[in-house]
């Protein structure tokens, strides 16, 4: 089954009633869906979402198998509470780096940038909004690590310039 997430809100359902996820995903069949997912197993009501907003919600016209979306469904929740606290990234950069072994610590290395030309590593950076920059992935090849960013993005790497205009 091949789902993409738009959106998981969670409600509490007011003072007593069943908490739940509301999720928002495309399916590859059956295009934009809407499921209502209850922390108890096995509840969760899948509708096509163009019929819901047409005011379909008969049974046999709208209604999916939630057994077989739920635990698709129930992953992607899961994750997503996982993340949250963890801010995004709202850019990334990718760098030329050295591996150098630290003198007092053999086997022990760590990376400072350098020149294109003299780079051991690529490595790939996610900038996080008042924190600096997080060491993504190191990679063999520039054209490694914009193969990564492009995967992370949806979108070919574009390098960031300087003011004057230069690639950095």
């Amino acid at each position: 089954m091949k789902l993409t997430i738009t959106e998981i809100q969670r409600h509490r359902n007011g003072i007593s009633g069943a908490p739940f996820h509301a999720v928002t995903f495309r399916d590859r069949e059956h295009g934009p869906m809407f499921a209502v997912v209850f922390e108890q197993p096995h509840h969760v009501a899948v509708f096509q979402l163009e019929k819901l907003a047409s005011g379909d919600i008969l049974f046999g016209s709208n209604s999916w198998r939630g057994d077989q979306f739920g635990p698709f469904l129930r992953s992607a929740i899961d994750l997503h509470e996982e993340m949250e606290g963890f801010a995004p990234f709202d850019a990334y950069e990718i760098s030329p780096c050295l591996r150098i072994e630290e003198p007092d610590r053999p086997g022990q290395f760590y990376f400072e940038l350098c020149e294109p030309h003299e780079a051991h590593v690529w490595t790939l950076y996610g900038h996080i909004p008042g924190e600096g920059v997080e060491a993504i992935g190191d990679f063999a090849t520039r054209e490694q690590a914009e193969e990564v960013y492009a995967r992370i993005t949806g979108q070919p790497y574009q390098p960031l310039r300087n003011q004057k205009g230069e690639q950095s």
